[in-house]
Parts: structure tokens; sequence; C-alpha cells
């Protein structure tokens, strides 16, 4: 997908400084997730990330900890699935003991290539790097550009989607992509509880839901990191507090 590649406004090791390995972060959650009573057995995992062949580590890493993951993502890691979705999800929670629990991983990605250029990566068999994520880029390409317009350019309602949400969230001014990349992680982690307030939870009085959301990084040398945004557990009440992984 085409789209301009913007000078980043940050060195490369200032991004990641926050940054952990992927498998390093998914064990960082299994072991929090553990010490709070929550077992791998009783576990349902789905994932909201984009579909894009070089974000298949992270439904790898889930499924070698937690076992196979359900599918929520579309371009950019918004969540592509409506309620109805969701509701099978939450029916799949394990029933071992009352309740189970249902852990969700919401991640934007950016890639970064051999020369440290944000926004592109150097792929298997091509010769030159090519966009990555390519619809965000897309995306802030027509934002930026001086007739940039008030509605989505594309004929497409998944980056449709992505575009009005970039639109929403910075209509004055859209950041450089890997401001933008952890700007998204936001709003993939505000659309998750947006649709998990309006759902009835199916999985018993004492399901457990626990949100991890990020910006997924792809590094020459197949270096997968994640740069963590924000984890919560909400209990079966309603109520919710920082998972600290």
């Amino acid at each position: 997908m085409p789209g301009a590649i913007d000078t980043p406004t940050m060195d490369v090791d200032t991004f990641l400084r926050d940054a952990r390995p992927l498998g390093t972060y998914l064990d960082d959650v299994l072991a929090a997730m553990t010490a709070e009573g929550h077992e791998i057995e009783d576990t349902l995992v789905a994932i909201s990330a984009c579909r894009d062949e070089l974000v298949a580590p992270l439904p790898t890493g889930v499924t070698a900890r937690w076992g196979h993951p359900f599918v929520l993502g579309g371009l950019g890691g918004l969540p592509a699935v409506g309620p109805t979705g969701w509701a099978t999800a939450l029916s799949h929670v394990p029933s071992n003991r009352s309740g189970g629990t249902f852990l969700v991983f919401g991640m934007s990605h950016l890639g970064i290539d051999p020369s440290g250029t944000f926004g592109q990566s150097l792929r298997v068999g091509q010769r030159t790097p090519s966009s990555t994520c390519g619809a965000l880029i897309a995306t802030r390409a027509s934002l930026t550009e001086p007739d940039g317009g008030a509605s989505c350019p594309f004929d497409d309602h998944e980056i449709c989607r992505l575009w009005d949400t970039v639109h929403e969230r910075h209509p004055d001014a859209v950041p450089d992509i890997a401001t933008l990349s952890t700007s998204v992680a936001a709003a993939i982690d505000d659309a998750i509880f947006d649709i998990i307030d309006r759902l009835e939870p199916s999985g018993g009085e004492d399901l457990t839901v626990a949100v991890c959301t990020g910006v997924h990084i792809h590094l020459p040398d197949d270096d997968e990191r994640i740069i963590p945004h924000r984890s919560t557990v909400i209990a079966s009440d309603g109520t919710t507090r920082a998972l600290t992984i």
C-alpha cells in the first residue's frame, strides 16, 4: 500500500527505550496473570492486531503459551469484529472453574528497516523495504496532503475506520509515524474497552477480562519487540485496575 515515509522526530534508541522483546513481554504477562490465580487452562486469549504477515510472531508466541487465540483485529490493529464476534469469543472462555479468564492483546505495529527508517521493513524475498504498517502510513499520507479533506478517500471500510480514528484523534496536525503508532495503540485500547462495556459477559459470574495493549515493533533480523501501552484487569463486578507486568 503506497504512502509517504516521514522524517522521524526521534532516534530509534529513544523510541525503543521502554520496549521489551516480544517473548519477554508475553512471559511477563503470563507471570502476572498466573500470580493472580489465572491459570492457562482457564484462559482464552484474543488478539486485535493487523493482518500483516509480519505480525505473525505475536499469535505464534501467544499460541505457545496459552493455546490458539481468537482473532479480532483488522487493518492497523483496530478491532474488526462487532458485538456478535466479541460475544462469540466470550462464549469460548474455558469453564474449568466458574467464570474463567478472557485475555485480550491489542497492538498497532511499526517496522524499522536496517537503515533505521521508521515505517519500513525489509521483508523476506524483497530487495527494497516496504511500508509497515502500510495502512497507517497511507492514512497518514492522505491526511497530510494539502487537500486532505474531511472524509476518507479510500473505498475500503477497514482503512476508512482507521482513517476516521486518526482524523478524530489528530484533527489539526498528524504526528510522525512513530508517534502515530503509539496513538493508534491507545485508540485500540479505547475501542476494546468501548465494546467490552457494551457486552453482557457469558462466561459466568466470575469471568475476568484482561486487556494488554501496545505497539508491536519489527526490527531487522527477526527482532520483535513490544512497547506496552496499558495493561488492565476488569473484574466480574466491572471494576478495573492496572495489571503490573
